[in-house]
């Protein structure tokens, strides 16, 4: 059965009421030194997640002890410097983890893909889900919201990637407050009123719990300092799971996946280049860990086709 068939598990055809975005791809209209080479496509990330939900059952049945079910798969992946260990959600998060991926249990006709994606071609919104995997197997992890003065929200737009500006302001400050290179990733929002539209970031860093007054402090100094009200400015929230960078990505009307409509209808796009960036560590933490589970995922589809 293909991984887009009309009769796969919660699959749904698409009507008139939802037009769903086909793929994305690494830049979009008007972003300078965009890379448009690799299409990405959320769908086909979306239709195997029975597959790595798959992967995460069997773990846990490995982890209760002995059981009467055996599955030779080999091992995930001999380079991976840290093994892939699965997130345990509440059931209400395992519930919004799964309405955040429903709009893409659809059949679009697609051409069918036969396995995963590899990481280059990753969608960006499950890109972000394996950013928050990656810190939270390194050390302690902080989810953190950042708005921006007037000034810096101005200069960022005149930027060639304003992610990747914004991204050495916040380094640079974490370092100087901490004392030491910090991992982060985050993405960029706008707000849904005022003219113009504020920019302001949502995403996760990895500081101890003791840090998080000196990292606000950082924040908004990276941010531009407001003069009143500082204490809104920035925030931090400990041990975040991965509903978190779906809540980022469902926010962002710059990911390409929440059109341009309703209350962004006439919005024009604000920023230059890609609309979210993470550290190098975080990068390539990812990729690992994700490459490894996808080959687990491979050796589980060999083992137990679809029907």
């Amino acid at each position: 059965m293909s991984v887009y068939s009309t009769s796969a598990p919660e699959m749904r055809s698409t009507t008139e009421d939802f037009f769903p975005i086909i793929a994305t791809t690494l830049g979009r209209p008007g972003d300078r030194k965009g890379n448009r080479k690799h299409l990405k496509s959320p769908y086909r990330d979306a239709a195997f997640r029975y597959a790595f939900q798959g992967l995460d059952a069997l773990d846990e049945l490995e982890e209760s002890g002995p059981t009467s079910v055996t599955v030779s798969l080999p091992l995930t992946n001999t380079s991976t410097p840290t093994r892939y260990v699965r997130e345990r959600l509440s059931s209400e998060a395992s519930a919004r983890h799964e309405r955040f991926w429903e709009p893409f249990n659809v059949y679009t006709g697609l051409p069918a893909h036969d396995v995963p994606a590899v990481w280059r071609d990753l969608s960006d919104v499950y890109r972000l889900e394996w950013f928050h995997h990656a810190l939270r197997h390194t050390g302690p992890v902080h989810a953190f919201t950042l708005n921006l003065s007037p000034d810096i929200d101005r200069l960022a737009r005149t930027k060639p990637s304003a992610v990747k500006w914004l991204s050495r302001r916040i380094a640079r400050q974490l370092r100087l407050a901490l004392g030491m290179p910090i991992d982060f990733w985050f993405a960029v929002e706008v707000t849904e009123t005022g003219q113009p539209r504020r920019l302001h970031c949502h995403g996760e860093l990895q500081i101890a719990p003791g840090d998080s007054v000196c990292a606000r402090k950082a924040l908004r100094i990276a941010g531009g300092e407001w003069d009143d009200a500082r204490q809104f400015q920035a925030d931090t929230i400990p041990n975040p799971d991965v509903v978190w960078s779906h809540y980022v990505r469902g926010l962002s009307v710059l990911s390409g996946v929440v059109p341009y409509r309703g209350r962004f209808k006439n919005l024009s796009r604000p920023i230059n280049g890609d609309w979210f960036t993470a550290t190098n560590t975080v990068r390539s933490g990812a990729s690992s860990l994700y490459t490894g589970r996808r080959l687990a995922v491979l050796s589980l589809l060999k083992n137990f086709p679809a029907a």
